[in-house]
């Protein structure tokens, strides 16, 4: 994966705090590293930022950057247009 972090859309992170806060469960595809892609299924219990960049935890204990996430719940992530959320 990229080492440069490329923020993601910011009305995505909204999407991504309600399923933490509604506790839902989610389907989350990611890039696991350069050449695959894995799946989890399970809730998103922390969203945070640290070095400037974002993370998401899963109820599991793992933590997944957020310009690693490909799709979520089967939708597409949105935005090819990166922006920094605040």
């Amino acid at each position: 994966m990229n080492t440069h972090y490329s923020p993601i859309d910011c009305d995505f992170y909204d999407v991504l705090e309600e399923a933490s806060t509604l506790r839902q469960h989610c389907e989350i595809v990611y890039v696991a590293d350069e050449q695959s892609e894995a799946t989890v299924r399970g809730y998103i219990t922390n969203l945070y930022a640290a070095s400037g960049e974002e993370f998401l935890v899963m109820d599991d204990g793992l933590r997944i950057r957020l310009d690693a996430l490909v799709r979520l719940n089967g939708n597409p992530i949105p935005g090819t247009e990166q922006m920094a959320c605040s």
